[in-house]
């Protein structure tokens, strides 16, 4: 199953780690971050977020009303998150910095599959650090 990953040079595994390590760095900044005026109302001051009485029915409503944005394992996150940490920020963007860097490590895997090595290096380098991804 993962056979392709047996023919890479131990160069390459530190140019990928190198590359997330370089995508944290990157957005370490958004660790000491506040929310922004749309995690403020949306998600910070919901309360069915924050004391939730019935799961079901607050994942299975729309993130903005009126609308079809429908996202149950985005609020359900949040219901953990908040739970747990509170409403710190901080903790949202860690925790998003790290879904992040897991998905730049896909985009490695996808295109290592389709494609060479370097190319792969490549497509990953510009996916973490492409600047359109700030925000």
């Amino acid at each position: 199953m993962y056979n392709f990953l047996k023919n890479i040079p131990f160069i390459h595994y530190i140019l990928f780690f190198l590359i997330l390590c370089l995508g944290g760095y990157a957005y370490s900044a958004l660790l000491s971050a506040e929310y922004l005026w749309d995690d403020l109302a949306l998600f910070v001051h919901s309360s069915a977020l924050r004391n939730p009485t019935n799961i079901i029915e607050t994942i299975s409503q729309p993130i903005l009303p009126a609308s079809s944005y429908f996202r149950p394992v985005v609020l359900y996150s949040f219901i953990v998150e908040f739970d747990i940490f509170d409403t710190k920020s901080s903790v949202s963007h860690t925790i998003n910095l790290i879904i992040f860097l897991m998905n730049c490590s896909l985009v490695f895997l996808l295109a290592l599959k389709l494609g060479s090595k370097y190319r792969a290096l490549i497509a990953m380098s510009i996916y973490t650090l492409h600047p359109t991804l700030v925000e």
